[in-house]
């Protein structure tokens, strides 16, 4: 994304403005211990865990958690200090392990893993999966994911997706991608 934004600015107008009025916070990878051991296929958690075994999707807090973890990863730490230091307005988190666009709520509570956890803003993460989803050239097609997975529209909303992975409460609307 850095690279096609600033290798199109001065040719494309729409990057130039988008980038003139946008304040952009791009963070290349939350993991460097992961990602530099990661496998590069659709399934598997070689590259989630941290050098110290923390595993990355599971360490963040989410919207219902009780406050009872005291201790996160430094990566983890790193990223809830960044976020409140740091006001936004809609954040994009890409995974790996499935092709899909994961929108929240994940892990609901008060639903059965696989049941559809509707979130205030569910019309807007909807269309922003959708968006993402639509226009990638593979996403959407159910015979280009991953294995067995079958999201139509290469969509689903986290708490029905047997995967659940992390949507991060740092007061931001956040949709996840996974590119495998």
């Amino acid at each position: 994304l850095a690279f096609f934004l600033a290798e199109r600015y001065s040719i494309d107008d729409e990057v130039r403005a988008l980038l003139d009025t946008t304040i952009f916070h791009l963070i290349p990878t939350v993991n460097p211990d992961g990602f530099a051991i990661a496998d590069k296929k659709c399934s598997g958690t070689t590259g989630r865990y941290t050098s110290e075994g923390v595993d990355m999707n599971r360490d963040f807090p989410d919207h219902w958690q009780t406050g009872t973890k005291l201790k996160f990863a430094v990566e983890t730490q790193f990223l809830m200090e960044y976020a409140d230091k740091t006001p936004s307005v809609l954040g994009l988190s890409f995974h790996d392990g499935a092709l899909l666009a994961n929108y929240p709520w994940d892990a609901h509570p008060d639903l059965n893993t696989g049941d559809y956890a509707a979130s205030p803003d569910d019309a807007l993460f909807l269309n922003l999966a959708l968006s993402y989803s639509l226009n990638h050239k593979e996403m959407s097609d159910t015979s280009k994911q991953c294995g067995n997975d079958d999201f139509k529209d290469g969509i689903t909303n986290g708490n029905e997706c047997t995967r659940s992975t992390m949507v991060c409460r740092i007061g931001t609307t956040s949709t996840t991608i996974a590119l495998s």
